[in-house]
């Protein structure tokens, strides 16, 4: 469950206990008003993990981004009340490029660790929504493998978290993008698509049957690509590694 903000849902246990018991559940959030016992509730429901979102290790930098003066405190409190409440608590950071070449990337993971997070989830800025126009604040190559070599890094090293760099295995070397093929996004209309960064849907699943929908995801999709379709590349169309080898 995304955002929007899905704390704000006063039944979000609600479906959240709703869901089949063979599926994992997440939630992903800003951390507002994460109390110890709204963790616990959700923990009772049947979540199984949650991912709280931390841009920067200054919280005017934070909370500036996110237009709250307490989101920094937020956050940092869902954190410790996830992990109190026993939920797999991850972090979300998207790396910009000041995080990256400053190197508060690395001061942030530690951080992290001293927190005691189970994961760091780490993205790269995407054209869309506030970046949509701004293909200027996406990474240069160059600047992606560095943010690729962190996942390395990260997970060879214990002062740091567990981590997951999606540009790593999302990367041709790796599984690729998995929009429409790995996962898919339904919104809180119904309308179903590849991807939660993706504004094209392909139908309706509260009219529609989902299998027939689903169909023409995958097809208009055409396979596993070689990196994030939200950058509408189609430079590369070689199936990405994990595929090759399994053929």
């Amino acid at each position: 469950f995304t955002g929007g903000e899905p704390l704000l849902r006063s039944d979000l246990e609600e479906i959240i206990s709703m869901i089949d018991r063979r599926s994992v559940s997440y939630v992903f959030t800003t951390g507002y008003k994460l109390t110890y016992n709204r963790a616990l509730s959700l923990k009772k429901a049947g979540l199984f993990g949650i991912a709280i979102s931390l841009d920067s290790l200054d919280a005017k930098v934070h909370n500036a981004m996110r237009h709250n003066n307490k989101a920094y405190d937020y956050a940092i409190e869902a954190i410790k009340n996830a992990k109190k409440a026993g939920l797999y608590t991850m972090s979300q950071t998207v790396c910009t490029r000041k995080l990256l070449v400053s190197g508060e990337i690395f001061a942030l993971a530690k951080y992290l660790k001293k927190l005691g997070i189970d994961e760091m989830r780490i993205m790269e800025p995407l054209p869309c929504g506030a970046l949509k126009d701004k293909m200027e604040e996406v990474l240069n190559e160059d600047e992606k493998e560095q943010l690729k070599q962190l996942h390395i890094i990260f997970n060879k090293d214990t002062q740091y978290p567990k981590a997951s760099v999606f540009p790593y295995f999302e990367s041709a070397e790796q599984f690729g993008c998995g929009a429409g093929v790995q996962h898919s996004y339904v919104d809180g209309q119904g309308f179903f698509g590849p991807c939660d960064f993706i504004d094209q849907t392909y139908g309706n699943i509260l009219v529609e049957d989902i299998h027939q929908i689903w169909m023409r995801i995958t097809k208009a999709v055409n396979g596993p690509h070689c990196q994030c379709i939200a950058k509408n590349c189609d430079r590369c169309r070689e199936l990405p590694k994990f595929y090759k080898l399994m053929r």
